[in-house]
């Protein structure tokens, strides 16, 4: 967080430079009294995972059967006594 701000100590057009400097530059942090918030792009949220896959996303990134090595191995399958 770059800068700190006191949302009571600030007009409108100093808002928009918060915005700008939020988009451009890096997360800004806001107060409010004993509040305290902080602005981030959306790119920047998003990329701090706050776009999570959604189930259809999820199904369509498993790997496809055509992705997948399923070859058997030639090693020699091993005695198994059944007798007991």
């Amino acid at each position: 967080v770059e800068m700190g701000w006191n949302l009571e100590e600030h007009d409108e057009n100093q808002l928009v430079l918060l915005f700008e400097l939020a988009l451009t530059r890096c997360p800004q942090l806001v107060r409010r009294g004993d509040d305290e918030v902080v602005i981030v792009s959306i790119a920047e949220y998003e990329r701090l995972g706050g776009k999570k896959p959604g189930f259809i996303e999820h199904l369509l990134s498993i790997p496809t059967s055509a992705e997948l090595d399923l070859t058997r191995g030639k090693s020699p399958m091993r005695d198994v006594d059944f007798s007991e």
